[in-house]
């Protein structure tokens, strides 16, 4: 996904260009560009370059390679809860309700956003300023279709 957003101009973190992934050990392990000094990027800055991918047309699956899914904003929580060593019973208890009452919420609100492509995972440690105040976008694997104000909500 990272070397499709840098092919459309985008400024996103790059994958060194050698087959990968590599597994070691098990695990898949990806090598990337190490960028220049930086520091993590203000909202401003972040807004700046979600403005891009928002204008993108959706990627075409057969060019890209790999379907981009859509935006799902409760992945994992299930496996989270479960997984929650210091929750209360009554923690443990309420939120799967709470995490399906919140799911049937959002299924009916999306249903009549607009949709576009966007980064899944904006926030401002995702967004890196170079020393010479170049924006650079991370962590690109959340990317995804969904409206676009989902980038908003960090």
């Amino acid at each position: 996904m990272a070397r499709w957003l840098g092919g459309q101009g985008l400024p996103a973190v790059s994958p060194l260009a050698i087959g990968q992934p590599v597994v070691v050990s098990g695990r898949a392990v990806t090598f990337w560009h190490e960028l220049p000094e930086h520091r993590q990027g203000s909202a401003a800055d972040l807004c700046v370059l979600l403005r891009q991918p928002h204008g993108l047309p959706l990627p075409d699956e057969d060019r890209l390679g790999l379907a981009v899914g859509l935006l799902d904003p409760f992945v994992r929580t299930r496996d989270r809860i479960e997984a929650a060593e210091a929750m209360p019973e009554s923690g443990r208890a309420f939120l799967p309700g709470e995490r399906e009452r919140l799911r049937a919420g959002w299924d009916t609100l999306s249903a009549d956003w607009p949709v576009r492509l966007i980064h899944g995972d904006a926030w401002r440690g995702n967004c890196a300023v170079t020393d010479d105040g170049r924006r650079c976008l991370l962590d690109c694997e959340r990317t995804s279709v969904g409206p676009p104000a989902w980038d908003l909500t960090s």
